[in-house]
């Protein structure tokens, strides 16, 4: 993603915010008060609040409003409306994930990406809906995935 679009993302975030006091961007300089115009901020700003807003899991769950649209891992697209994702054949609930946007139950049900809200509900399919947040894979090392599950691994080729 280039920083037009981090610029986007971060502008939909904060047009989202009801009172720029409840906006987590409002100290990035370390000054009290409105963070200012975003498309004025240099590239380093624009990255330190975009880690900020999209990477830390708390305001992920924060990102699931009315008519936005989220996209399972596998591939299925749901809309938001209240507490609920309405699918064309199912539904979730928001209590269904955890403050990351990973599903308590099965993994194919983790939330991938968010699009922007949509005009009407036929707009729920259409191929090109702007992300406003999508999860990365995570790039480790062996000894990095050996720490974190707690015992030695080693790797094989895939057959």
């Amino acid at each position: 993603m280039g920083d037009f679009e981090k610029i986007l993302s971060l502008q939909t975030f904060c047009d989202s915010q009801v009172l720029c006091s409840k906006c987590p961007l409002k100290n990035i300089d370390g000054e009290a008060g409105c963070c200012g115009c975003i498309e004025d901020w240099d590239d380093e700003k624009v990255e330190r609040a975009y880690k900020m807003v999209f990477e830390e899991e708390k305001v992920l769950k924060e990102f699931l409003t009315d008519r936005r649209v989220v996209e399972l891992r596998n591939g299925e697209r749901y809309l938001i409306v209240g507490d609920f994702f309405m699918g064309e054949n199912d539904y979730f609930i928001k209590g269904d994930f955890t403050d990351d946007l990973a599903n308590h139950g099965l993994r194919k049900f983790d939330i991938v990406r968010i699009y922007e809200e949509i005009p009407k509900i036929g707009a729920l399919y259409y191929k090109e809906l702007g992300i406003i947040w999508e999860r990365k894979p995570k790039k480790m090392t062996k000894e990095e995935i050996e720490k974190a599950l707690g015992y030695e691994i080693e790797i094989v080729e895939s057959e």
